[in-house]
């Protein structure tokens, strides 16, 4: 289920792990657990959703690349490597949101319709789609339980 596109929203995230970079689908797998031992590591937990922005999508060589950035809300402040970023707070004001309840195959629906709204209002985006796993799915079984919330900043034209 898609639910309808709500304006005025805010996106806030606190004591964050920021990460951006250029990954295959392997190398996002082997990140993720960095991510953990690191969590681990500054005997941190995660405090909310975690948020994921796509930048780009290539293929080289046949092997498709993500210009992918994750962030990850923690219950304090936690060090970080070098590749990582740590940001004390972000947030997202005026935004709209998008809810989707059940597979994420419904995302493309939900972008549609996001963008239809957009026209429709003679708004224009200015952030990228922040896709933020509200209630993620443990197990196949649970995919239709799954929430997800789409997030984009815009401005009149």
């Amino acid at each position: 289920m898609i639910g309808s596109v709500e304006e005025g929203q805010q996106l806030l995230l606190r004591n964050v792990l920021s990460f951006r970079k250029n990954l295959d689908q392997q190398s996002l797998i082997e990140i993720s657990k960095e991510i953990d031992e690191i969590i681990a590591k500054n005997e941190a937990r995660k405090d909310g959703s975690v948020v994921t922005v796509t930048h780009n999508v290539t293929v080289e060589n046949g092997q498709q690349f993500i210009d992918i950035e994750m962030m990850i809300p923690h219950n304090k402040k936690i060090d970080v490597p070098n590749e990582f970023a740590f940001l004390p707070e972000f947030s997202l004001k005026d935004a709209l949101k998008i809810r989707i309840v059940g597979s994420p195959q419904q995302m493309q629906d939900a972008v549609g319709i996001l963008k239809e709204y957009i026209q429709n209002k003679n708004l224009k985006p200015n952030t990228p789609l922040y896709v933020v796993t509200v209630k993620e799915a443990k197990t196949q079984l649970d995919i239709e339980d799954m929430i997800t919330d789409l997030y984009t900043g815009v401005e009149d034209c």
